[in-house]
């Protein structure tokens, strides 16, 4: 887990890009899968993969909305201690295996990781992500500041070279920090005067039913995105090595490959946080 690595994304995009080298990829992210999107086109400039892209509720200033969620007794108590329990529920599900083996980052934190008690979203940033979110030799960070200092994405706007439309609600009880401006003729950014973190609810089929409305203007975005900009194929070349990884020339560390097997890692989780209570906060 990491608010800001891109390694993985970039590795994705590679087997996509190699898999369906005629088609644009259209990208769109929600929280901090949006950072980490942002994040992703502000350093592939114009080398991004991604042709264009739509991201929701993104947390931007990472240090500053950390502050402004531990500045209210419901965000202390409710939205960052709710969040926390999703991420250690899916630390304790898979701790003996990140704990054995090799002599790791990641099974030196681990137990620390654990033994916090009712940790808030900093707390688990501090003893874990900040160790453990991303390849050495940026990580581990000293501080969770500076962790936060490198994973925001506020400064990613500058370079982003693709059409990027940015979504966030002016209520939104988590992202409360948003960047006051940004000169790139690449980027759209609205904030809605409603809708929560990811919640844009509106009336739907029914007495007591309900929509999300935002999903109109992402698809509107998208569709006008493939269907009436220029989108060229964007990317550095890839090649395949010896042992069979997708790979380019100026990422050695970066490769895909596919090997047999596969299927579903878990097929028993039941994770209440996303499938009802806590979705629209």
């Amino acid at each position: 887990y990491s608010g800001g690595c891109t390694e993985d994304f970039q590795q994705a995009l590679m087997y996509l890009a190699h898999r369906y080298p005629d088609a644009p990829l259209l990208g769109l992210g929600f929280s901090v899968g949006a950072n980490v999107l942002t994040k992703y086109l502000g350093e592939a400039r114009d080398q991004s993969r991604i042709s264009a892209a739509c991201v929701l509720g993104c947390p931007w200033n990472l240090s500053a909305n950390n502050v402004s969620l531990k500045s209210t007794l419901l965000g202390r108590l409710v939205y960052s201690q709710g969040l926390t329990r999703n991420l250690m529920m899916l630390l304790k599900r898979n701790a003996e295996g990140l704990s054995t083996g090799p002599d790791t980052r990641v099974s030196k934190v681990v137990n620390d990781t654990l033994a916090l008690k009712n940790p808030r979203l900093d707390d688990f940033d501090r003893v874990f992500t900040s160790q453990t979110g991303g390849p050495a030799p940026l990580f581990p960070f000293d501080d969770i500041l500076e962790y936060y200092k490198w994973a925001s994405s506020h400064t990613a706007l500058p370079t982003v070279e693709v059409p990027l439309l940015t979504i966030n609600a002016a209520d939104d009880p988590i992202v409360r920090s948003l960047p006051a401006h940004v000169d790139n003729p690449h980027v759209v950014m609205v904030v809605t005067s409603g809708g929560g973190h990811l919640g844009w609810f509106g009336k739907g089929p029914g007495l007591f039913g309900t929509s999300r409305w935002v999903t109109k203007p992402i698809i509107e975005w998208l569709e006008m995105a493939g269907e009436r900009f220029v989108l060229e194929k964007r990317g550095a070349a890839m090649y395949i090595d010896k042992e069979g990884f997708v790979r380019v020339h100026e990422r050695d560390d970066l490769g895909c490959k596919v090997v047999p097997g596969g299927g579903i890692v878990d097929e028993n989780v039941q994770n209440a946080l996303y499938e009802g209570k806590w979705q629209g906060l």
